[in-house]
């Protein structure tokens, strides 16, 4: 809170002093200068300087430190004048008699030094909000901090309230209308899939959440949609701090997590932990229609449905500052990720041949369904950076990364015949059962070498290996009426062998020419791939090279407003359980088979951003992309048997998303902070299926409307409202659907103690309709998830407030970039 809190009064500041001389002609000379914590090489960023006129002590420009401390005002008219330059924490720096005239209009104070201060700290309050999004040359940056009224929730729960991501009813997040992303957690990939990573984060855990939709060639390629990288909350303080959260809400809703820090000297050590167990009770409606030859059936289906997700985790690091050009880092966690829930539905299922609308064959019964996902999962890091004394930037980074989990899926359902009377069978008439055990592991070694040239020009170039192995054990039980056991029903259990290795170097080259920032670079990658089925003889193997050339530019405008332009070319390879060439069945009326004949994807994606300032109290920020998917992947259905669907994958052609996104930080009065963002695209797929056209075409849209209300100087009220549009599906359509969310956080002891009082779904609006339709099917479902989710939040910090004696920076050289 202290760095959020420092950067928003700096940049306040600077808006201020900016628009004071912004329009005066006349003005020529230059003051600049370096700003360094006393008694240490630490650069303070975001100390504010402003200039005065000595003599009536008028303010004449301003402006912050940028990341190395350093500071240039311009357009300085000839006279004497007073530099101040000051930072929350420290004592101010007043520097006197500085003349600019004939013949020297540039003066440069060198390095200027900011002493610490504990009670300048402690008599400051600051009473301000800070921009929920951010924008880099190449991301979006979402500062959580502003989105308080998700902090009981999950890193899920934090995108649904941001541009460019929506989310479905099971959590599943889409970016840019896209499923396909990576998932980063400082930097490192999850080993979970990506919805899964996401779920278990705890929000209040999370510092930020970077969005790059055109990754530079320094990432890896993998996701149509680009990276969502997780950054976790890292303290700077000396001694002993920490921060504790507890929640508790409504349906059993429960959880908590810690975080303690010790740093000294040299030494940096952290130890955190994390339980959280979600339920999600809703309802769910079903209306199927399939036609085999002339003989049409048709499954209707209504009940309750049950979903929680249950994590817990602990996490544990050191960091070790070998000398002053050398850091090595050793951090790892391990936990248990469970998804587990069911259905106690009532079915009525009848048939109608030749074209009657007479029905026959009408049954009723109970659908039992229970199924559960999970496991335990683990990861360990080793990172290691080197400073070269010749210049600043001039480093070489190395990183190793395991990791690895042993995941279970299962599944029963079971069919209970009712009688006229409705009278309910004591045992089923039809039942499956499966499981799926998915031991998997994955090594990552890396190593990045980073060159400045010149003041504003820097070389990058690296190396990186990825191996991945995993087994998947899947086995199939049919229920036996006669005996009342579950039978193994080898037809459908197989076991899976999946290796994949990927090898990959890249280039980057980035400089500045005037307002002109430029970025280039290429990534070359060869896959190595196989899938084995055993038992038999059958094998899948990849080999191929691929190259991926990424362009990212930018222009600085007048008034810090901002032109961006990126490119990138990037892969989706399938997912394993994609892949996967047998049947088998997921309960009585769906099975699933994978495709190992499918391609990767191949995506072209250009971007276009303009960050603009509108005086003192807005930003408006405007995006504009289109992004070209081949080989597109899609999750596709077909009729297996009477009353039964298929499910499987296939590349169906190419697609197209050519959309724009809007975004204002508006703040009309001190006390209330507005956030209005939208997205807004054309998406279009062209391709065939079954021998038919599979082309599809939508106008898609949502939008955000955030709202945080300062009541007092210790009490905010947040309401966020949003709307996803309708869309296409692979065979379908989803409805449109508006949600309301609202939260009311107070702090207490000196801010040392928060309580927070939320609420999902105010008035029971977000309901998710969707109908798919095929050869043969027709499908229409409702999924609600109850609303009103009430929970109450107390998160406690410890030591907060006590400043770095290493400065803001907290001298930490690079290394939480790892």
């Amino acid at each position: 809170m202290f760095r959020k809190t420092s950067t928003l009064i700096a940049f306040i500041t600077f808006i201020i002093v900016s628009a004071a001389y912004a329009n005066d002609p006349i003005k020529k000379g230059i003051i600049l200068g370096k700003v360094k914590e006393a008694g240490s090489n630490v650069p303070v960023e975001y100390a504010t300087v402003s200039i005065f006129d000595q003599a009536s002590h008028t303010l004449i420009g301003g402006t912050v430190t940028n990341l190395e401390g350093m500071f240039v005002v311009k357009n300085i008219p000839e006279g004497m004048f007073t530099v101040e330059i000051s930072f929350i924490g420290f004592q101010k720096n007043i520097i006197d008699g500085v003349e600019i005239g004939k013949p020297n209009y540039k003066a440069n104070l060198g390095e200027v030094e900011l002493s610490t201060d504990a009670e300048v700290l402690d008599a400051v309050e600051v009473v301000g909000t800070q921009n929920s999004v951010t924008y880099d040359i190449d991301k979006k940056v979402v500062n959580v901090g502003t989105q308080f009224a998700a902090m009981s929730g999950t890193a899920v729960d934090i995108l649904e309230n941001i541009p460019s991501v929506t989310v479905d009813g099971d959590g599943n997040v889409s970016l840019r209308g896209s499923s396909g992303f990576t998932v980063l957690i400082d930097g490192r990939p999850s080993v979970l899939d990506a919805s899964e990573a996401l779920q278990q984060i705890p929000a209040s855990t999370i510092e930020n959440i970077e969005l790059i939709t055109n990754p530079s060639a320094k990432y890896d390629p993998d996701g149509t949609a680009g990276i969502i990288n997780i950054i976790t909350k890292k303290n700077k303080l000396e001694g002993v701090n920490g921060v504790a959260n507890f929640n508790v809400g409504r349906y059993g809703r429960i959880g908590g997590d810690f975080l303690l820090n010790f740093r000294k000297k040299k030494w940096n050590y952290y130890i955190g932990a994390n339980y959280n167990k979600r339920p999600g009770p809703g309802s769910y409606k079903s209306e199927r229609r399939t036609t085999t030859n002339d003989t049409t059936s048709y499954v209707i289906s209504d009940g309750e449905r049950e979903r929680t997700f249950e994590v817990m985790g602990i996490q544990a690091g050191a960091e070790y500052s070998i000398s002053d050009n050398d850091f090595i880092k050793l951090s790892g966690r391990v936990g248990d990720f469970k998804m587990y829930g069911g259905m106690d539905a009532n079915f009525y299922e009848y048939q109608q041949i030749g074209g009657s609308d007479q029905p026959i064959n009408e049954t009723e019964y109970i659908s039992s369904e229970y199924w559960q996902r999970g496991g335990l999962y683990y990861s360990a890091n080793l990172a290691y950076q080197h400073k070269f004394k010749d210049k600043k930037g001039h480093t070489l980074d190395a990183m190793v990364d395991y990791g690895g989990r042993d995941m279970t899926e299962s599944s029963i359902n079971e069919l209970y015949p009712k009688d006229a009377s409705g009278v309910i069978a004591e045992n089923p008439t039809s039942g499956q059962r499966s499981t799926e055990i998915g031991p998997g592991g994955r090594l990552r070694a890396k190593i990045d070498y980073t060159l400045p040239i010149g003041k504003t020009d820097k070389f990058e170039a690296g190396w990186q290996t990825r191996w991945n192995k995993s087994q998947d054990i899947n086995e199939v039980y049919n229920y036996d009426v006669s005996t009342g056991d579950y039978v193994f029903a080898p037809d459908y259990s197989f076991t899976t062998n999946y290796t994949q290795t990927i090898h990959s170097l890249y280039g980057m080259y980035a400089g500045k020419v005037g307002n002109f920032g430029y970025q280039g670079g290429l990534r070359a990658e060869y896959t190595g791939r196989n899938i084995n089925l055993e038992g038999t003889e059958e094998d899948y193997p990849v080999d191929q090279w691929n190259v991926f050339p990424t362009i990212h530019l930018s222009y600085g405008l007048p008034k810090e407003d901002q032109l961006m332009l990126s490119y990138s070319r990037r892969i989706e390879r399938p997912r394993g359980y994609y892949l996967e060439p047998f049947v088998t069945w997921q309960d009585a009326f769906n099975v699933r088979r994978g495709n190992p004949a499918l391609l990767p994807e191949n995506i072209d994606s250009f971007d276009f951003g303009y960050l603009k300032g509108l005086g003192e109290k807005a930003t408006l920020s405007f995006d504009a992309y289109y992004r070209m998917t081949q080989n597109k992947i899609e999750r596709v259905q077909s009729v297996w048997s009477e009353g039964v669907i298929l499910h499987t994958y296939e590349n169906v052609g190419t697609d197209y998303a050519l959309g724009f996104e809007l975004s204002l930080n508006y703040n009309p009065v001190k006390w209330w902070t507005i956030d209005l963002m939208g997205n807004l695209y054309d998406y279009r797929v062209e391709g065939e299926l079954e021998g038919q056209s599979f082309d599809r075409q939508s106008l898609n849209w949502s939008s955000r409307f955030n709202n945080t209300f300062r009541l007092t100087k210790q009490t905010q009220l947040q309401i966020n409202s949003r709307y996803t549009g309708p869309t296409v599906t692979a065979q379908g359509e989803n409805e449109g659907y508006y949600m309301m969310t609202a939260a009311l956080k107070h702090n207490m002891m000196k801010k040392k103690l928060t309580i927070t009082a939320s609420m999902n779904d105010v008035l029971g609006t977000a309901v998710r309709k969707s109908t798919s339709e095929g050869v043969g099917f027709n499908n229409y479902t409702e999924d609600f998830r109850y609303a009103q989710y009430f929970t109450m939040t107390f998160t406690y910090r410890l030591n907060n407030f006590k400043p770095s004696r290493r400065g803001p920076s907290g001298g930490g050289g690079g290394m939480d970039d790892f």
